[in-house]
């Protein structure tokens, strides 16, 4: 689990809301997790006056308190909606668990609706609706619950601390500061959620196929000693989803995000949160590299005569295969740029690994993506590389 300072967990919770996905903190008491949420909410609010804050605090709460109790009508029995749940589907709202570890185990099973199907009982929530989880950890003696592994695969975790530097500056009266670190709230597009049909990122697929071992799993890496000694990310078909989206949201709106200064940092930490920190640092560190090693725009315009990268450098191998990933995704790949993109790839193959264009092949056709078969057929290069 990655460490990020107040002011870039606020970042990660923005993030987090624009991709979809629930973010969970994780760190030693006096930190001031409930602080920075509340302060997010009211920065947020001041963009979106009607924005909604829940915020419950499991340790005080049971399960029926969170589901909402049952009564009778026309001879059926109906959930009764909790009087602090708004039920406006339109309402764009922040669901707040605080305490999450400390609460009873029922309660806890109560919020999994919450999380997982965006309903309480018969009642929906608004799909607009941003969950965050805290709690301190089991080494801060906190006589927490466990966390129950698919609960830990629905949130992104991250762990929260105090730098000396920004706790000074903002330690007046509490918790504040003048939010110039977030990017604004009005700016930013709407959320990429679960059901939004987004294609997989194609530099997931390269790396899971080319980095998956026995000794070093990455498309499924849950360990239950790991877990048990609280490193609660794990990769399963979904996270890996969840992952897609968060370079998804960051990469389409790269002029605001790219405004944080430590952006690398906090993406870092919440692929992490999602698949461990093996799988996660991994990937991250191979699209850093891709950054630097490959000239995306470039290839798309200039094709096999865009720069290669460089066979001496120790990265390169893993910087071509999963700068593959990244160019023959939709986002890039089109009738356009597909002849630059192909002639590049086969260049690629011809000075550094020989198995790259049959493979980009395999994999184009595999994945069935009708904008970029259409693409396909319509470029004179992918015809020779089928012919070779």
């Amino acid at each position: 689990m990655k460490t990020l300072t107040t002011q870039e967990s606020q970042v990660a919770i923005m993030i987090a809301s624009k991709a979809g996905i629930p973010l969970f903190m994780h760190s030693h008491q006096g930190v001031g997790k409930t602080s920075l949420v509340k302060e997010l909410y009211s920065f947020i609010k001041k963009s979106d006056p009607d924005y909604g804050l829940v915020d419950i605090r499991l340790s005080q709460i049971e399960g029926i308190d969170v589901r909402g109790l049952m009564q009778i009508v026309d001879g059926k029995t109906v959930y009764c909606p909790p009087s602090y749940l708004p039920t406006d589907l339109s309402k764009r709202l922040m669901v707040f668990f605080d305490e999450v570890l400390l609460g009873e185990t029922d309660a806890q099973k109560a919020i999994m609706q919450w999380v997982c199907e965006g309903r309480v009982g018969d009642h929906l929530l608004s799909p607009h609706t941003t969950f965050v989880g805290a709690s301190n950890r089991s080494s801060d003696e906190a006589m927490n619950t466990k966390m129950s592994g698919p609960m830990a695969n629905r949130w992104c975790h991250i762990e929260v601390d105090n730098d000396l530097d920004e706790w000074c500056r903002i330690s007046k009266n509490g918790f504040q500061n003048d939010c110039k670190h977030l990017p604004d709230w009005d700016s930013l597009p709407e959320t990429v959620g679960r059901d939004s049909g987004i294609e997989l990122d194609g530099r997931i697929i390269f790396f899971i196929k080319h980095q998956d071992r026995d000794d070093q799993p990455t498309w499924r890496n849950f360990d239950k000693k790991r877990f048990r000694d609280g490193e609660f990310a794990h990769a399963t078909p979904r996270s890996w989803h969840d992952v897609s989206r968060v370079l998804t949201v960051l990469e389409r709106d790269k002029s605001i995000w790219d405004q944080v200064p430590t952006i690398k940092k906090i993406r870092r930490a919440m692929v992490c949160g999602l698949v461990g920190d093996g799988p996660g640092t991994s990937l991250t560190g191979l699209i850093d590299q891709l950054d630097k090693l490959v000239d995306i725009e470039d290839v798309k315009k200039r094709g096999a005569d865009a720069k290669l990268p460089d066979p001496k450098d120790p990265m390169s191998l893993g910087v071509t295969w999963i700068s593959v990933g990244a160019l023959t995704n939709p986002r890039h790949f089109n009738v356009k740029t597909a002849n630059n993109i192909l002639a590049y790839i086969k260049k690629l193959g011809k000075e550094i690994s020989p198995d790259l264009p049959k493979t980009t092949q395999a994999l184009i056709e595999n994945a069935g993506n009708k904008e970029v078969l259409e693409a396909c057929e319509k470029s004179t290069e992918y015809h020779t590389l089928i012919a070779a």
